[in-house]
């Protein structure tokens, strides 16, 4: 991901389909579940590269509906083949605590 070969995390884009909402914490996430810390993800939404840990009731970031943001995850050597399972904790505004999951298959 950095360019140099060597593989030192993943990316994964999603598309919000429910309602527009505010993130107001940094994103919980954890993969196969093992937890990610919030400073090793980043989310591009738009022309923005925000890191997860920025994100706060005073820096808020507006999650439109129908927009895509794509998250990348540094983590070193990245997934493995096969199926994987990432859980998304986001903190909002408009509706406290959302928790979902969302299960991919890597070749």
């Amino acid at each position: 991901m950095t360019g140099d070969g060597v593989i030192d995390g993943f990316r994964f884009k999603f598309k919000n389909v429910l309602a527009t909402g505010t993130l107001i914490a940094p994103l919980e996430l954890s993969v196969d579940g093992k937890s990610i810390e919030a400073s090793k993800i980043e989310i591009e939404y738009g022309d923005d590269k925000i890191n997860s840990l920025s994100i706060s009731p005073e820096k808020p970031l507006k999650f439109r509906v129908s927009r895509e943001a794509v998250l990348t995850v540094r983590m070193p050597g990245g997934l493995n083949p096969g199926e994987h399972k990432i859980d998304i904790i986001a903190k909002t505004k408009e509706y406290g605590v959302l928790k979902f999951d969302i299960k991919d298959f890597i070749k």
